[in-house]
């Protein structure tokens, strides 16, 4: 370890495979660590950031992976980093990047940033990251977002790589669609590993044909490319790290209610304070009284007519942002509560060109399509709570996705178990679509701890409730 890297007190001991990807990246300056999702990749990046030096660092990720950024350095190195993911306006943005530069300054301590991609090509915050700053270390998370070679975000994040000193490409699906892929996330990794451009790249490596000649209709050299990325990659499978049973992991995507939905969501909380203050909320009807309240952060409310109305489309964005980021043909479950939970999980799943199936109580043929499902005919199982009983078996997915919340801790336990069980062979990911400053947190934070869920809403409801700090 360098001097540098030895400062924090470093909580987190990593596993094997960790080390020995540290090892083989940090004396080359750059890498690519294609990795499982599950598997520790963002550890790996900041272990290595830690080896070079105290310089700032900047990730680039997608939208939905900001609030891993924010939490994953404190976790591993408490108080190493000052971490900022700034977020609204880009000038806002920026302004709070510079601010946070001084302050790491004035405190001795490296500085972590982290940006989405999309924000990359607003001409103030590509300016800012490249000719304003000097980054140390750039880590580009779900790299396979700059695949397109000619797209304006892909070469916007070489032009900012070309003046980082190390560079990390990490990502569990480095080829989403073909070899072609490749090209872009090694042009912003290192520029000389592969050809020097796309036209260069896909003569080398593409059989030309199809309409015109302008289709690419088989590949050919492929060894000569793999032994070109090997020296730069580690590769890490979730069967490489599986103990004697699977283990799991819990990840919260958070997502933010935009101004229609947050105004809709107070107007019901200051309604629901009142009659908690009045005693007109009670253990035995505070599920009911706040279905409004879960309504609204999941998207769909019901009007009085019945009829659906729809404020947000929030957590469905982030849903499919999630899904974006796995192969398409990945099994994956996701558990909702409403009917337009299940509703805006398939057009997620559908806006993908992926199959999905329902287990529901509404679905005419619920074990038919849990069958269908288990046999592969579809990668997405859309399913609500309370659906299928204790026995059904979800081990094809390694990856569940909590869409809404329940309140019952028993149907939130048997939920997780239907995934991870006897049969299941990977090791399982969880991840939970939060809205923020919402009861979302407090029923998660009581069925993490195992507390009466209704016990704790009820008193979160009788608290005041501290004023949002602006994004």
């Amino acid at each position: 370890m360098t001097a540098a890297a030895a400062l924090p007190i470093q909580v987190t001991t990593p596993h094997p495979h960790q080390l020995d990807a540290v090892r083989r990246i940090v004396p080359r300056g750059q890498g690519a660590i294609f990795a499982d999702m599950g598997t520790g990749k963002g550890l790996i990046a900041l272990l290595c950031a830690s080896e070079w030096g105290t310089g700032p660092t900047l990730v680039l990720c997608p939208k939905s992976v900001l609030c891993v950024w924010e939490t994953e350095p404190d976790k591993h190195f408490p108080g190493r980093w000052l971490v900022c993911v700034p977020r609204g306006a880009i000038a806002h943005r920026v302004t709070r990047i510079l601010a946070a530069r001084r302050a790491a300054e004035a405190q001795g301590r490296p500085l972590l940033v982290a940006v989405n991609y999309e924000a990359v090509i607003a001409p103030e915050m590509f300016s800012l990251l490249k000719l304003q700053m000097r980054w140390q270390t750039l880590v580009l998370d779900e790299s396979h977002r700059i695949k397109s070679a000619a797209g304006r975000i892909s070469r916007a994040v070489s032009q900012i790589a070309d003046r980082c000193d190390h560079r990390l490409l990490l990502t569990g699906t480095p080829m989403p669609h073909s070899p072609m892929d490749l090209y872009a996330q090694f042009r912003a990794m290192r520029k000389g590993v592969l050809p020097p451009s796309a036209t260069t790249f896909r003569a080398r490596y593409a059989v030309m044909g199809g309409f015109g000649g302008k289709e690419i209709v088989e590949w050919r050299n492929l060894v000569d490319l793999a032994e070109r990325i090997d020296p730069w990659t580690v590769r890490v499978t979730k069967a490489e790290v599986l103990g004697h049973l699977p283990p799991w992991q819990d990840t919260s995507i958070l997502v933010a209610l935009p101004p229609k939905a947050r105004r809709a969501y107070d107007e019901v909380l200051h309604e629901l304070q009142a009659d908690v203050a009045g005693g007109r909320i009670t253990a035995a009807n505070a599920a009911v009284r706040c279905i409004r309240l879960q309504q609204i952060t999941n998207g769909v409310v019901a009007t009085d007519s019945g009829e659906p109305l729809t404020l947000h489309t929030e957590k469905r964005a982030a849903l499919e942002d999630l899904l974006t980021d796995l192969p398409a043909a990945e099994p994956v479950v996701v558990f909702g509560s409403f009917h337009s939970d299940l509703d805006a999980i398939r057009a997620a799943a559908h806006r993908l060109g992926r199959g999905c199936l329902e287990l529901s109580g509404r679905a005419r043929r619920a074990h038919e399509n849990l069958r269908a499902w288990q046999a592969g005919e579809a990668p997405v199982l859309a399913v609500q709570f309370q659906s299928g009983g204790v026995g059904v078996d979800l081990s094809r997915a390694a990856y569940c996705v909590f869409y809404s919340r329940t309140w019952s801790l028993g149907d939130y336990e048997q939920a997780r178990a239907r995934v991870h069980r006897p049969g299941q062979e990977r090791p399982v990911s969880y991840y939970h679509l939060i809205a923020e400053h919402s009861m979302d947190q407090t029923v998660q934070r009581a069925l993490d701890r195992k507390e009466a869920v209704v016990d704790s809403v009820i008193a979160a409801l009788g608290r005041p409730r501290p004023e949002r700090s602006r994004p």
